[in-house]
């Protein structure tokens, strides 16, 4: 007895594994006498799993992988609260202010993005990077991969200055040497010596950091001019025990200060505006990874109830096989255990398939994201992500087998052995019909939602941008502002290069601008008009833009009134400006444009006036889908003395040629260093590729979620056919008796699809109002449409019933010949 007692648990063990290794052998062949089936639903999991493994590992990177900084919960990006705009930085004085006097933040730093051409002994490149306050990685918690990076006391050095490099950055152009340690590199032509490489994963809100150089607050020249630009975005750590709000409490409190002590030039600086760390980086592109990973989700979801479907059908054709295993004496739970077990082999399967998908699926959505979605790079498949796969195929195997199993155990052994071969569970149609109502109403989810993004897509697609694209080429050129350093040493550059560019063949025009339209950069002052005074915390803001001549001739933007900016307009004669046809309507409305003053706020002093000479039409300077915004433009040759290292780094070329743009492109480069070899031209592409551009976040959610749409749907129609298809083969022989008893066939396909049909109409009500919640939580994607749009649902309706009616007539329309075979 003792002996046996030890021997027991080891014993059930054996027997149990004897057990499962018996029914996953019987699984394995009852699936492969089932071919279609089987290959069929290990596609669909392996489809699935693969698409949900993808859109989850980009999701878990973007929105869900904590950055690689210490504590990262006690970290906010901090920006001015300005009325109209977001995210607005600071200037020089409030942020000392800020950072002298608050307690709740164990530190505050600075950082703004900063471009540089590096010197290279073959040629000049064009690089992209931030000055930061020396404390910058200190308060980000951030670690080296090499070297070690900025603190302090880098912010005070002289020259040579310190600099740290991006991991990605290092490898791509030094090949990730670490012996770049401690080299002198030149950047503008000022000699910084290397200190270190920050470790991977290094974001920050601003994109594409190459570099990191230190800058100085206190030593910075307008660190007493109240009215100067706001160009420092802030970062801070919160001190222990300190809660965001507490802190956005203090720093409020502080603005408010600032305000009553300076009421001019604080007038509009109501506050601060806080968010978290992840918030921070990822930016816009939460709703809509959300929405894509919520699309996945209900497909699979949708597969599931698919698959389950399908299993319930082969339940109900083996019916007399379990029948006979229960008369045996097996228990019912073995075939619960039996049919979870096959459905497991197709999960397993289908999952293992799934994530080699996956991996393919990741390097198709980096293909197809836009270039702005931020921590694109580090989306590997990893164990997390992995973990998951593991998950979700098992999770769908448990779906998809459950239902069916637990129906399987209601089978009735008389019943069943007295139909012989074509036993039934005929308790399995109430969940057949239920499963394809969540079929149903899930793709018809989908469907609305694919509908309004694909509206507000075209109606985006529409929207004028104000200038032509087509047959343009753009080309960024920034000058080192140690070498140019006076408005004549600029414009000198621009002739000499406007006569370069113009040499080329199949160059008809050129022309500079600042800043470039839908470029994602921005530049805003505030203005007045001379004559109709505005309160001080109402003065608008206008997209500010220096131009050359020949810029809105060679963009195709409409002179509406007056002249463009002349060769004449130079320095020393009088300041003019152009602007957009919508601040002339708004703002000048009642007088003649041409010749009145405009007051520009675009220096450290007070506004000054410049006297409108033009009116262009309207450009989309921010969003094709954003409001008309007000522009002005003035001369290069007539920037203010506190522009000038602005309007040296900012220029946007732009080519009208005949030809295809980009065949210009090594000719454009070679131009640019023919007059000045360590100036790099950059960011050469066809002008209408920043149009596309803008267009890419819509496209990227659209383009997904209309492929999850459109397999729900085939998904739902599939699992619709097989319910009315089981239908018929159950009951051939009752369909035949009433066919013999004189019943219709209209009759009798009513009868064999009016299960399905009602399920379906019931899946589609409940589908256009879960659509219909939906929407109100994805309102910021849409674009001219209402959530609401009764046209879209009322079409999606349609289309959705349509293919129900299809899915249910296709089987029914050979119950005739089914008949007329059927011996009864």
């Amino acid at each position: 007895m003792a002996a046996h007692l030890r021997r027991g648990p080891g014993a059930g063990s054996s027997v149990w594994l004897a057990g499962l290794w018996r029914d996953i052998r019987y699984g394995v062949r009852a699936l492969r006498r089932t071919p279609v089936f089987a290959l069929g639903s290990v596609i669909t999991v392996a489809l699935t799993v693969g698409a949900t493994t993808a859109i989850f590992s980009v999701a878990y990177a973007v929105l869900l992988s904590e950055l690689p900084y210490a504590e990262p919960e006690r970290l906010v990006w901090i920006w001015s609260d300005q009325p109209g705009r977001d995210r607005t930085p600071f200037n020089v004085p409030d942020f000392i202010d800020y950072r002298d006097g608050m307690r709740t933040l164990a530190g505050l730093a600075g950082y703004f993005a900063a471009g540089a051409n590096l010197d290279d002994e073959a040629a000049a490149e064009r690089v992209q990077g931030i000055r930061a306050t020396g404390n910058l990685f200190g308060v980000l918690g951030a670690h080296a991969a090499i070297g070690r990076l900025l603190q302090p006391h880098d912010a005070f050095a002289d020259v040579p200055g310190a600099v740290v490099l991006s991991e990605a950055y290092w490898k791509r152009r030094f090949g990730g040497d670490p012996g770049i340690v401690g080299q002198s590199i030149r950047l503008d032509g000022e000699p910084y010596i290397v200190v270190g490489v920050a470790a991977a994963g290094f974001a920050m809100p601003i994109r594409n950091i190459d570099f990191v150089l230190p800058f100085s607050p206190d030593r910075d020249p307008r660190r007493g001019a109240r009215n100067s630009f706001n160009f420092i975005h802030g970062v801070g750590r919160l001190a222990p025990d300190v809660s965001p709000a507490q802190a956005a409490d203090e720093l409020t409190a502080i603005a408010r200060r600032l305000q009553a002590a300076y009421p001019v030039e604080n007038a509009r600086k109501r506050g601060v505006r806080m968010v978290g760390a992840l918030e921070g980086v990822t930016g816009p592109f939460r709703v809509a990874l959300l929405t894509l990973l919520g699309g996945v989700v209900a497909v699979l979801l949708i597969a599931c109830a698919n698959l389950a479907t399908l299993q319930l059908v082969r339940v109900t054709s083996r019916g007399s096989e379990h029948a006979v295993r229960l008369a045996l004496g097996s228990p019912r739970s073995q075939i619960v255990r039996q049919l979870l077990v096959e459905s497991l082999l197709v999960s397993v399967a289908g999952g293992t398939l799934g994530v080699l998908l996956a991996k393919w699926g990741v390097t198709g959505l980096a293909a197809l994201a836009p270039t702005t979605l931020p921590r694109l790079g580090d989306t590997p498949l990893d164990g997390v992500v992995l973990t998951v796969a593991l998950v979700v195929s098992a999770a769908s195997g448990v779906l998809f087998g459950a239902l069916p199993a637990a129906t399987a155990t209601r089978t009735d052994i008389r019943e069943a052995l007295q139909d012989g071969s074509r036993g039934a569970t005929r308790s399995g149609g109430g969940a057949r019909s239920l499963l394809v109502g969540v079929e149903v109403a899930l793709a018809a989810s989908l469907l609305v939602v694919v509908a309004l993004l694909g509206k507000s897509f075209a109606l985006v697609l529409a929207v004028a941008p104000g200038f032509d694209g087509t047959h343009a080429l753009s080309v960024r050129v920034s000058l080192p502002p140690s070498r140019y350093r006076t408005v004549e040493a600029i414009t000198t550059f621009q002739r000499g290069l406007a006569q370069q560019l113009a040499e080329l063949p199949g160059v008809t025009e050129t022309g500079a601008v600042s800043v470039l339209p839908l470029s994602g950069l921005l530049s805003r002052v505030p203005f007045t008009v001379e004559g109709r005074p505005v309160e001080r915390e109402r003065v608008p803001l206008a997209q500010y833009r220096m131009v050359a001549p020949g810029y809105f001739a060679s963009a195709r933007i409409p002179i509406v009134g007056g002249r463009a900016i002349a060769e004449s307009d130079v320095a020393g004669s009088r300041p003019v400006a152009v602007v957009s046809e919508s601040l002339a309507r708004e703002w000048l409305s009642g007088m003649d444009p041409i010749g009145a003053q405009v007051l520009v706020d675009d220096n450290d002093g007070p506004p000054r006036p410049l006297e409108i000479v033009g009116v262009v039409g309207d450009v989309q300077q921010i969003a094709l889908d954003g409001p008309a915004t007000w522009d002005i433009y003035l001369p290069y040759a007539q920037v203010h003395a506190d522009n000038i290292g602005s309007a040296a780094g900012n220029m946007f070329w732009l080519l009208r040629t005949a030809g295809a743009p980009m065949a210009l492109a090594p000719a454009v480069a070679q131009a640019v260093q023919r007059v000045d070899a360590s100036v790099a031209a950059s960011q050469i592409r066809p002008l209408e590729s920043y149009v596309s551009d803008s267009l890419s976040p819509r496209r990227f959610t659209l383009v997904l979620m209309a492929a999850f749409a459109v397999t729900a749907l085939a998904l739902a129609v599939t699992g619709i056919f097989a319910v009315v298809a089981c239908s018929i083969r159950e009951r051939t022989r009752e369909l035949g008796i009433r066919s013999a008893l004189g019943a219709s066939l209209s009759r009798l396909v009513r009868l064999v699809t009016g299960a399905a049909a009602l399920a379906a109409a019931l899946g589609l009500a409940a589908g256009l109002a879960l659509a219909a919640v939906t929407m109100l939580l994805l309102e910021s994607l849409l674009f001219n449409v209402a959530p609401a749009d009764v046209a879209t649902f009322v079409e999606v309706g349609a289309v959705v019933a349509g293919f129900a009616v299809l899915a249910c007539i296709a089987p029914a329309a050979g119950l005739g010949r089914i008949l007329g075979r059927q011996p009864y």
